[in-house]
């Protein structure tokens, strides 16, 4: 019979030990995460090349055009290039009183209806923003930080997203139907690794498992875990034909407000002469003054402006790795030392308690025992087998910044450029005490991306200053910070706008 073999080969698997199992886990479990790396490489929202460029704009409101621009995902610029784009249409007005103080007026009428029927949701938050919080139909710019905090742009952010997923332009990264099917494949794919757990004993092997719950359980309990994990990470947006065919033309109307070059000087009030432009160019980052000067939504320690280029630009910061307030070298190596030592102690002394629980004789003596003592114990293995991983975790953490360390110890270099931010940070740890770490941005004018955050800082100095920091090659610690040149006030042509228009300093924390 040729399902013999077949027979013989499963009544063997049946008996056999751990070891087979977890190398056909480690073949299907390497093989799910290719699939699952491809998948997500797929999915990315990806920029097509910008088309031609034109002073046209689309079809599109600006938080839209805000979205398609910036990889599906949607920054403050939208909503305050919204706020503009309701002036230009007369919902709103903008007014600058005093010494160049921007006050958001509400007609009556507007504010009386609160609802407007030409406007789309997400505009319709933002309407109703300002008609709550006016006093006497007016609010301050500045006033709108403090009435927009981080849940209401999470809804707002949700509103852009959901017109444009109803408009064809994006769909969701990762449905639901895409996260059980991750969910079932990885069960399915960690299904050998629990069985090989079930039958580590080879003096416990028998025909069949002895806890089939256990095993399908503790797979798909660690499954469900993982692509949880992973969804947030991979949470989002991406890209539709009709969205990157858009997204390509909105990249060539960028591209040609970049070339005018006017709009980096204009204030909101200009929204009377350039209408609905100045919304567009402030939602595709043209127009960083305007977009600052109404702070509506959470302020971003991990990106800041820059002139350095001689064109403003948002641009991430990399921040050195490790915590606590800036360290030389030689502390931080010692730091990284202890930790390492500590790290590997605890890995080894872990790893080598789960080594004898699990081949010792400890789990088939408590094998049918009734009562709480069984599942106790698996939960003891569980919460040991997540120390290991903890200590692994901070090996990997570590470990880098030690050698990093090492090599920095008595070597210095500069790096010219302008100080364009200062990051404030602060950490609170479990005794109450409060860390604050303090980080110089210095952009170079290379246009290199992501910015270096130096850290340390210098309070005498003022920014959009041209500086050297002098400082250590890989963990960047800074020795000195020493001014080249006065304020800078005219950088390859750009003009700095007025500190109250600027981006504000990112928050502690």
């Amino acid at each position: 019979m040729p399902t013999a073999p077949l027979t013989t080969l499963a009544a063997q698997f049946a008996t056999t030990g751990p070891r087979p199992w977890l190398v056909i886990g480690a073949v299907v479990l390497l093989a799910w995460s290719i699939g699952f790396a491809a998948l997500a490489r797929a999915s990315a929202p990806r920029l097509p090349r910008p088309d031609a460029e034109t002073s046209a704009p689309g079809i599109e409101a600006p938080a839209t055009a805000n979205l398609l621009t910036h990889r599906w995902s949607v920054t403050r610029s939208a909503a305050s290039a919204t706020l503009v784009d309701l002036a230009a249409r007369h919902h709103l007005r903008i007014e600058r009183i005093g010494e160049g103080t921007m006050l958001v007026r509400v007609p009556r009428t507007t504010g009386t209806a609160r609802r407007e029927p030409s406007l789309v949701s997400f505009e319709q938050s933002v309407l109703e923003l300002v008609s709550r919080h006016a006093v006497n139909d007016t609010i301050p710019a500045p006033a709108l930080l403090e009435a927009a905090g981080p849940t209401w742009f999470d809804d707002f952010r949700h509103l852009v997203e959901g017109e444009a997923i109803a408009a064809g332009l994006a769909r969701r990264r990762w449905t639901r139907t895409t996260g059980v099917a991750l969910w079932a494949t990885l069960a399915v794919a960690l299904l050998p690794w629990s069985m090989a757990y079930d039958r580590w004993n080879p003096g416990a092997v028998t025909s069949v498992s002895t806890n089939w719950v256990g095993v399908i359980g503790g797979a798909a309990l660690i499954a469900a875990l993982a692509t949880r994990a992973g969804a947030r990470r991979l949470r989002g947006l991406s890209h539709t034909a009709a969205g990157r065919t858009s997204a390509a033309h909105w990249l060539g109307v960028k591209r040609s407000y970049q070339h005018t070059g006017s709009f980096g000087e204009l204030q909101a009030d200009a929204v009377q002469v350039w209408d609905r432009h100045l919304a567009y160019a402030c939602a595709l980052d043209e127009a960083p003054a305007v977009a600052a000067t109404f702070p509506i939504g959470p302020d971003r320690d991990d990106e800041v402006w820059s002139p350095a280029t001689g064109r403003w630009r948002s641009v991430p910061v990399a921040v050195p790795r490790g915590a606590g307030p800036p360290q030389t070298p030689g502390q931080t190596a010692l730091s990284a030392a202890w930790d390492t030592i500590v790290a590997t102690a605890g890995l080894v002394v872990t790893g080598w308690l789960l080594t004898i629980a699990l081949s010792g004789p400890l789990l088939e003596s408590v094998r049918g025992w009734a009562g709480w003592f069984e599942p106790a114990l698996h939960v003891g293995l569980g919460a040991l087998a997540g120390l290991v991983v903890l200590f692994a975790f901070r090996l990997w953490r570590r470990i880098p910044v030690l050698v990093s360390a090492i090599g920095d110890r008595n070597q210095r270099t500069h790096t010219d450029g302008m100080l364009v931010a200062t990051l404030v940070r602060t950490d609170h740890n479990r005794n109450g005490h409060t860390t604050t770490r303090h980080y110089s941005v210095v952009d170079d004018a290379r246009g290199t991306t992501p910015l270096r955050a130096f850290a340390g800082h210098h309070p005498a100095l003022a920014r959009y200053q041209q500086v050297r920091v002098e400082h250590s090659p890989r963990l960047r610690y800074v020795y000195s910070i020493t001014e080249l040149a006065g304020p800078d006030t005219t950088v390859a042509g750009v003009t700095p706008a007025p500190p109250a228009m600027m981006p504000t300093e990112p928050p502690a924390g």
